[in-house]
């Protein structure tokens, strides 16, 4: 069995004065309920945000998330991954009014 390391950056796009602690705090514990023997996220790093032009435009977060696969099928392990992400970041976008 190898050990396999998975990085992927996401992006997500919420209201001027969303609460960036509570964004991280929530994406980071919802991937590592998701942790598993084979499959586990290690770390989440949330850049700095990324203003948009105008005072009313969206600010972009963005995420860089890193895990790894312990198990022979790479590819279906990495799948899993980034559908979690895909999920979590999802799910966190439509929590958005609990961030009040």
């Amino acid at each position: 069995m190898s050990r396999d390391e998975f990085i992927e950056c996401h992006a997500i796009r919420l209201p001027v004065g969303a609460d960036r602690q509570k964004l991280f705090d929530r994406v980071r514990d919802r991937l590592e309920s998701r942790n598993t023997d084979e499959l586990a996220f290690d770390e989440v790093y949330l850049y700095p945000p990324r203003y948009g032009q105008t005072p009313d435009e969206p600010v972009e977060h963005y995420f860089r998330i890193f895990g790894h696969a312990e198990t022979e099928d790479r590819a279906t392990a990495f799948l899993h991954l980034h559908e979690a992400v895909e999920t979590v970041l999802s799910h966190t976008v439509a929590d958005l009014p609990a961030f009040d």
